[in-house]
Formats: structure tokens, C-alpha cells, sequence
């Protein structure tokens, strides 16, 4: 995600206290209180599937659906509740090694 300085500063930031879909936190404050607009990028980017190799794809797009009903129908993810993990991963797998 890329953001200009000006908008960044009318969002205030990240909400550093979400642990999950932080991103889309400041997309939705940015563009409904700050009338902040976005657009994509006509480039590509390496996705690195460190997370999909050791946590399994189920597992992660589990993780992930249950965050993205709870953040419609809850809001968002203050906590921790699924107990999304970080800086657990083998280096050589991220190395590309595996």
C-alpha cells in the first residue's frame, strides 16, 4: 500500500492497535471521513508464500474469512482474537530455500 504524506496525516495513521486487516482500517477511514481516493497500481509484485507453505492455505484463508465476517459484522480486530501469529516462520522457507 502506498499513501501520500497529505493523506496519511488526514487518516492519522495506521491504528496500530489492530492486529488483523490494519489495511483495511485506514483504506475505510481515509475514503468515508476523509473523502481520500485510491486506485491500483498498473505494476506487479512478488507475493512471498511463506505464510500459505507453513501455516497451509486452509488454515490461513480460514483465518482470514472468520477476521473479514467478524470485521462486517463486529468491527475490527482489536486483541488479537484469533491469535494471529507473527515472526514464526523458517528462514529458509522465506529464503526461497525449500
Amino acid at each position: 500500500m502506498f499513501s501520500t504524506r497529505t493523506a496519511h496525516a488526514l487518516v492519522g495513521g495506521f491504528d496500530q492497535s489492530i492486529v488483523l486487516c490494519e489495511d483495511c482500517d485506514y483504506v475505510r477511514r481515509a475514503s468515508k471521513e476523509n473523502g481520500v481516493s485510491f486506485g491500483m497500481l498498473r505494476q506487479y509484485y512478488y507475493f512471498n508464500p511463506r505464510r500459505l507453505k507453513q501455516d497451509g492455505i486452509l488454515r490461513t484463508g480460514w483465518t482470514y474469512l472468520r477476521a473479514n465476517f467478524r470485521r462486517l459484522f463486529v468491527g475490527e480486530l482489536y486483541g488479537n482474537p484469533y491469535a494471529y501469529r507473527f515472526d514464526h516462520y523458517d528462514n529458509a522457507i522465506e529464503a526461497g530455500d525449500v
